[in-house]
Parts: structure tokens; C-alpha cells; sequence
């Protein structure tokens, strides 16, 4: 009995050794030991970005993109006739990038229509050389002759929409030649921003409004960091706010400011938490793709 009882103190001893070691060694780990330190990846098809949380602000990775991009489809319904650009060539708005063969039918259309504008004029000045008659003949009219009277004022009133309808037709000839003169442009297809020739793809000879379906591709020699930013972090970005940029691959930071966030989301139809396109300035020295991080304070 005696060793029974030294068996049961001594686990009582042990137990309480426990208790006590629990309450002053291990003490639960405070809010910052589960943030510091952590990198998350979003998971965003479109424009992934890691997060790295610091005492000195939020670390955002991202990539240096084109501001903007520009696909040149071919027409199916013209003749192809050159190629005027290569890739990697620098262009500017309004280089000609390729042609078709010209439809000289165009320049043929606009001088019948041109010709149109002589027999109108001719039928306008005979209009109002009527009602300057009419109205000569209607103050020499007896005030007893109403149905003389009658005549000449419905003549004068019809003349007035034979004006009318001559100047409406004026219009359309005027709208004809315009349109005609923007269609001989369209077998010349111009550059519509300064930038780089990406790449010229030859089998794709079909008109198509597939960007991947593209003859000519454009980037634009104004490049950004694109960053993807949760709900949660929405707020920690205004427009025209600095922030610094760091360029791996160049070794270099450069100071630069947020240049436009998104009012929408990416992924506005899902129920997952949302998230916005940021779009930071870059300088023009760092080569398109090269990977960024951005310190936004908290």
C-alpha cells in the first residue's frame, strides 16, 4: 500500500510540473508572428502578383508590360499588296505598316459624285429664280382674282421643298465623298501609337477580331508594372501616390508613381474575393517582361 501511494504523489508531482510549465513557457504567438514574413500567391490568371508583408510596407511583385497593344488584322475582303515593317522595328503613329492593291473604282465614284454638286446648284438657282417670280407676279394680282392668288402661293410653298429636298440631297453627296475619300484609306493600314513591332505573324491572312488571329502586333513604348491587388489592399493604392520600384534583373530602384487602378474587378461574375488591376510608371530603360517589386507603405 505503502509504494502505492508514493506511485500516486509521484504523479501527482509530475502533473503539476506540467501545468506549470504550460502556463509560464508557453505562451501563444502574437498577431505579427503569423503576418511577418509570409508570401501569397494569388493565384489570378490574368496578372498574378506574390505579396511579402514588412516593417517597412506591403512588397508587391509584378511585370513590366506594355501600356498599351495593337492588333492589325488583314481584310479578307482586299488584295494584299506589301509589308512596309519588320519585327522588332520601332514605329511611330501613323508609319504604314501594309497595303492593298488600290481600287482606282473609288476616285471614279467621287468624281460622278462632284459633277452631282454642278446640276444641283444649276436646280437651286432656278428655285429661287421661280420663287422671286412667283412672288413679283403675286403683288400685281387682282385682290378680287383668289384663285390666281391661290396658284401662286402653292407654287411658291411648293418651290420652298423643292429647296429643301435640293439641300438634303447636297448633304448626301457631301456624306457620299467623305466616306468614299475615308474608304481609299483603308487600304492603307497606319500605325495608331508609337511603339515596337512585336511580331509579324504571315499565315494569319484572314481578317479576324481574334487579337490571336493578328497579321501585326503592336506594343507601345510606353511600358508599366501591372500589379493584381485583393479588396483587402484596394486602399493602400491612390492614383499619383509614390512608391518605389525595384528592377532585379537591372540592379537598380527607381522612384516612380501609381499611375491608375481599376474600378472593377478581374473577376467581377466570381464570388471569390475580388481583385484590381495596379498600374505603376516605369522608365522607358527597363526591357518589356522584366520581373518588378513594388514597396507600398502601410
Amino acid at each position: 500500500m505503502k509504494i502505492g501511494k508514493k506511485i500516486l504523489i509521484g504523479l501527482g508531482i509530475l502533473l503539476a510540473i506540467g501545468i506549470i510549465y504550460i502556463i509560464f513557457f508557453m505562451k501563444a504567438p502574437t498577431g505579427d508572428g503569423f503576418n511577418s514574413g509570409v508570401s501569397i500567391d494569388m493565384g489570378m490568371e490574368d496578372a498574378s502578383s506574390d505579396i511579402v508583408e514588412t516593417t517597412s510596407g506591403v512588397i508587391y511583385t509584378g511585370k513590366v508590360i506594355p501600356l498599351e497593344s495593337r492588333y492589325y488584322m488583314k481584310d479578307a475582303t482586299k488584295e494584299y499588296k506589301d509589308t512596309y515593317v519588320n519585327e522588332k522595328d520601332e514605329v511611330l503613329k501613323g508609319t504604314i505598316l501594309f497595303d492593298y492593291v488600290y481600287d482606282y473604282s473609288i476616285d471614279a465614284q467621287i468624281k460622278v459624285t462632284q459633277n452631282n454638286f454642278v446640276t444641283l446648284q444649276e436646280q437651286l438657282d432656278d428655285y429661287y429664280s421661280r420663287i422671286q417670280e412667283y412672288k413679283e407676279w403675286l403683288e400685281g394680282v387682282d385682290s378680287e382674282d383668289t384663285g390666281y392668288k391661290s396658284y401662286l402661293e402653292s407654287e411658291i410653298i411648293k418651290t420652298e421643298g423643292l429647296i429643301a429636298q435640293n439641300k438634303v440631297d447636297w448633304i448626301k453627296a457631301e456624306e457620299s465623298i467623305r466616306k468614299l475619300n475615308e474608304s481609299k484609306d483603308d487600304y492603307t493600314v497606319k500605325s495608331e501609337i508609337d511603339g515596337i513591332v512585336y511580331q509579324i505573324i504571315e499565315d494569319n491572312t484572314t481578317s479576324s477580331f481574334n487579337t490571336s488571329s493578328a497579321y501585326i502586333t503592336i506594343y507601345s513604348k510606353e511600358k508599366i508594372v501591372r500589379i493584381n491587388v485583393s479588396e483587402y489592399e484596394y486602399n493602400l493604392f491612390n492614383v499619383g501616390e509614390k512608391v518605389s520600384v525595384e528592377i532585379e534583373g537591372l540592379n537598380k530602384t527607381f522612384n516612380t508613381n501609381i499611375k491608375f487602378k481599376d474600378i472593377l474587378p478581374n473577376n467581377l461574375e466570381s464570388t471569390e474575393t475580388s481583385y484590381y488591376n495596379v498600374d505603376i510608371t516605369i522608365p522607358d530603360e527597363v526591357p518589356y517582361g522584366y520581373t518588378a517589386k513594388i514597396t507600398v507603405s502601410k
